[in-house]
């Protein structure tokens, strides 16, 4: 009875450590990640290229992203103000601007 308790804690704590691995999980998954811009009020955003409207002055501008690398771009009056690559790992969530 101890060896066959013995053999289930070894094998569960062999499965539990399959997880633990941080490397593992970061930018894969079907999750979507989050892109959160709050500010400039006004400034236009544009994500791998796309454009995604203007920040708003009263409420963040979330954008829903592909776990992975995305180029981010903020645009105010016509000149860049932001201009710079993130990784967006599954499930995540960045604060861009303010």
């Amino acid at each position: 009875m101890r060896k066959r308790l013995l053999i289930v804690a070894a094998l569960a704590a062999g499965v539990a450590g399959c997880g633990s691995d941080p490397v593992s999980h970061i930018g894969q998954g079907a999750e979507a990640g989050h892109l959160w811009f709050v500010g400039p009020p006004g400034a236009a955003v544009l994500v791998d290229g796309q454009p995604h409207g203007l920040i708003d002055a009263k409420h963040p501008t979330v954008i829903d992203v592909a776990p992975g690398k995305h180029h981010v771009e903020e645009t105010l009056g016509g000149r860049p103000i932001l201009d710079r690559n993130y990784e967006v790992g599954a499930g995540s969530s960045l604060n861009i601007g303010g």
